[in-house]
């Protein structure tokens, strides 16, 4: 029990040990409610309520607008060892092979939007943005330990990660997390080392609730451009003298000494004061003394949300000269090419909703709000002579919206956003998005529909419009960009079975063309993707399958893979009833296409019609245990390039990693 109680200090003193190198260049859908008169606050408090052994962890996400959405807490005991790759973020990832590298969705409705600073959009693995951050209220104190590794000796990537989540009284919480990897990388020059924390609190009461977050954030790579002949993989016999077998670390690189690194913080916090009234909870009327719930009728908000990225590009090599060409920028004497661009912004949403619920005929929730934001740019420019200096752009965008929603119930639910931009930067964009779903039962179980549509029209990214760098300038006047999409979702519990498909018109997409420079597509993309996810189950016997098909009406800048695949297959049992034992076999693939090629000089992946990569397997064995509040595991990564001579890239010139040991634990602590 001492042991447990120790776990935060040991946590935090491992944390202070390792910021000091941070600045060296290195929809879970909400529980239907059976009462329109329970609130979120009402759970909470119930929680807490029962005995010691129940609840313990609260968990949720909260939206701009203050909208709390409950999530349930990973404590799952199977399928541990593939959440633990970057490949599992989705059906189909591009990436450089390298825990902590930069990657790409080869879904492409799976993408995130993108944001002004494009530089950092590469690392959505290991982020999670303010509307996605995972806030707790806990019971007992939280404390969780991860660590992860794989790789051969020397060329092994690490992954540590802390937790730490405890109350002061049922209201107040604070807690942090903490992310640090180091991938020492099988190829040459391709090292990453990343670092996050995050420190976050809330505040959740019937009248007030507060929800606050500060994000650190420290991506260091060290760049190769690549390896510079794909035979070293796809004809191995045919490059390698004497049949000898050269180590991946060997295998020769576009260029080396040359560095990727982005700094950030965020300080986000978004709060909201209720006014309303108390009632007679449900089922105290004959109670001598009721207990009182209270009934939120009108609530105001705030959200303030500000951050900041900064990035250096900076390189020694000279050979990167016969990959780039001409400079646009000097560079001294020792040859040194060293970019760098900043980015801040200042955001303030305020609004007012009312409520959801707060009388039998308020069947949905209406919110109003005003977004107010500033943003500040810095770019190299060089003087009428030639010398270096600088260039500010500066940004201001004010927008107003409304949301209509009702999240109350399962026969009916909906949720319709509309945002217009009215002055700066932004005048004339729009958003609208909406989605609905309904549930019914068959067979006992409850079948759920959902049905999704967006209209927008937005300006591209400023990063997008203008770059300043040593290979790399443009200052482009773009149009917005149009986007219509229609989808929606099946889910039949019964057999297992979700189905999902969308369909999307884009005009004056945005891309980064086979020179890499920012162009915007002359004309309309129509892109359709379907989605089939079926597992099932037999005894002990297990078989999970999600399948993907995509097409696009231009794969000259949208490039994507029409098919893509994961099987897993596994037997699932215990020990002695407490040990869970999950032994098993995955594998993932994808039809060939011409695949983007990573740009170290942007950070943006390129277009490129030399090579196609795919049709492979890439194929994991492991072994994953549960034990109470531990979680640990062992697999063979990507035994493929053992079995059998495979085209195992990842994006154009990038190679996943051979064959290697990876294992892991995980370890929960709550006292």
């Amino acid at each position: 029990m001492n042991t447990y109680r120790n776990i935060p200090s040991i946590i935090i003193s491992v944390i202070l040990l390792l910021l000091p190198f941070t600045g060296y260049p290195q929809e879970t859908e909400k529980e239907a409610i059976d009462s329109a008169r329970t609130t979120m606050i009402d759970d909470i408090k119930q929680a807490f309520l029962k005995p010691a052994d129940s609840v313990r962890i609260y968990s949720w996400t909260v939206s701009k607008l203050g909208e709390i959405t409950r999530i349930p807490f990973d404590t799952a005991a199977i399928n541990y060892a593939s959440k633990t790759l970057v490949d599992s973020r989705s059906v189909a990832m591009g990436y450089l092979g390298n825990l902590g590298s930069p990657a790409e969705n080869k879904i492409f409705f799976g993408r995130p939007e993108r944001e002004d600073f494009i530089f950092a959009d590469g690392y959505w693995p290991y982020l999670q943005k303010p509307d996605q951050f995972h806030f707790m209220n806990t019971k007992v104190p939280y404390a969780n330990i991860t660590y992860n590794n794989g790789g051969e000796k020397g060329h092994n990537a690490e992954q540590f990660k802390g937790a730490m989540s405890m109350n002061f009284g049922k209201k107040f919480n604070i807690g942090f997390d903490f992310d640090y990897i180091y991938g020492r990388g099988m190829y040459e020059s391709q090292s990453t080392k990343d670092i996050n924390l995050a420190i976050y609190s809330s505040y959740i009461s019937d009248k007030y609730d507060l929800n606050v977050l500060y994000y650190n954030t420290n991506f260091l790579n060290y760049e190769n451009g690549g390896i510079k002949d794909d035979r070293y993989i796809t004809d191995k016999e045919a490059i390698q003298e004497g049949g000898q077998n050269i180590p991946s670390y060997n295998i020769p690189t576009l260029f080396i000494d040359t560095w990727n690194h982005i700094k950030g913080n965020r300080f986000y916090f978004t709060h909201k004061y209720n006014v309303g009234f108390y009632q007679t909870a449900p089922g105290q009327e004959a109670a001598s003394d009721p207990k009182k719930e209270f009934v939120p009728v009108t609530s105001f908000i705030h959200t303030f949300d500000f951050r900041s990225n900064n990035r250096r590009f900076l390189s020694h090599d000279k050979n990167i000269d016969t990959i780039y060409g001409s400079h646009h920028l000097p560079v001294d004497s020792g040859y040194v090419v060293n970019d760098r661009m900043s980015y801040w912004s200042l955001r303030n949403t305020v609004g007012i909703a009312l409520r959801e619920g707060f009388k039998k005929w308020a069947k949905f929730g209406l919110t109003v709000y005003a977004d107010f934001d500033y943003r500040h740019f810095t770019l190299a420019d060089t003087t009428m002579n030639g010398t270096l200096t600088e260039k500010i752009y500066k940004e201001f965008s004010t927008k107003i919206g409304g949301e209509l929603a009702k999240r109350q119930g399962s026969l009916l639910t909906y949720r319709a956003n509309a945002e217009l931009g009215l002055t700066g930067v932004d005048l004339g964009e729009f958003k609208l998005t909406g989605e609905i779903g309904t549930k019914f039962p068959l067979w006992g179980k409850d079948i759920s529909i959902k049905g999704k549509a967006h209209l927008l029209n937005l300006v591209p990214a400023f990063f997008e419009r203008h770059n300043h760098s040593t290979f790399y300038w443009w200052d482009n006047n773009f149009a917005k960009t149009k986007r219509i999409y229609f989808g929606g979702e099946l889910n039949f519990p019964y057999t297992r079975t979700k189905l999902t498909a969308g369909v999307e018109n884009i005009t004056n997409y945005v891309f980064f063309n086979k020179e890499g420079v920012s162009e915007q597509h002359d004309g309309n993309i129509q892109v359709f993707a379907a989605q089939l996810n079926q597992n099932f189950k037999a005894g002990i016997l297990n078989w999970e399958n999600e399948i993907a098909y995509q097409k696009s009406s231009s794969p000259n800048a949208l490039p994507l893979p029409e098919f893509s695949a994961y099987s897993n297959l596994y037997i699932i049992f215990k020990i002695a009833k407490v040990l869970t034992i999950q032994p098993g076999i995955d594998v993932r693939y994808q039809t060939s296409y011409y695949a983007p090629y990573y740009d170290a000089a942007t950070q943006q992946f390129r277009m490129q019609d030399e090579v196609k990569i795919g049709n492979f397997p890439l194929l994991n064995v492991y072994l994953n245990a549960h034990l109470k509040y531990t979680r640990f595991f062992v697999m063979g990564y990507n035994i493929g390039s053992l079995l059998f001579q495979t085209n195992y890239f990842s994006l154009a010139h990038y190679p996943l990693d051979p064959f290697y040991i990876r294992f892991g634990l995980s370890w929960n602590f709550y006292n």
